[in-house]
């Protein structure tokens, strides 16, 4: 039996009959501020919840499926998201900070303000994606499929890889020089 806990109270919020959370199904919950830091939950499913505010840094949440799921403000520090697959799903405010996402396909998602500084999007695959006033220091995009996405506002550095012939500007990101990338990281 694993007991999954408020991250502010630990007060326990959902027991699951399991040894592990790898594979677990998330339909249609509301459960705001879980803590699932360092959790292994490969190949999970969230449909449809609300993890507002959860904590899942260094989470391993490879080859999940999010879906009509809210993970705004979330940490998500460091988390493996490889392989990753979103569909309408809001992650506004999260800190993505040098997580995994490669490799992940993300459709019709939210990451208004999100903090993806270091963060790994290669050879990810995004259609429809809004990352207007996210932090885009030193992330890496190369080899990533950018379709429709709306970059307003957001700001990049010199250490940010965009995909070959991929103009930031010209979706509405700003350039930032001379930033210490020891202090954003």
């Amino acid at each position: 039996m694993i007991a999954i806990r408020n991250k502010r109270d630990k007060r326990v919020v959902l027991q699951v009959r399991a040894d592990d959370l790898e594979g677990l199904e998330l339909v249609e919950l509301s459960l705001p501020g879980i803590d699932l830091n360092g959790e292994k939950l490969r190949r999970c499913t969230f449909q449809g919840s609300d993890l507002t505010g959860s904590d899942l840094g260094n989470a391993d949440l490879g080859q999940s499926t999010v879906v009509g799921t809210s993970l705004a403000h979330c940490d998500l520090f460091e988390a493996n998201l490889r392989g990753l697959r979103v569909d309408d799903s809001d992650f506004s405010g999260a800190d993505l900070g040098r997580a995994d996402l490669g490799s992940c396909r993300i459709t019709a998602a939210c990451f208004f303000g999100a903090n993806l500084r270091g963060a790994s999007l290669r050879g990810a695959r995004l259609l429809g994606v809004d990352f207007t006033e996210a932090l885009l220091y030193g992330t890496d995009f190369s080899g990533a499929e950018l379709e429709e996405v709306d970059l307003t506002d957001a700001a990049y550095d010199d250490d940010t890889v965009w995909p070959l012939g991929f103009n930031p500007r010209r979706r509405g990101a700003a350039h930032v020089a001379n930033l210490d990338s020891e202090t954003l990281a």
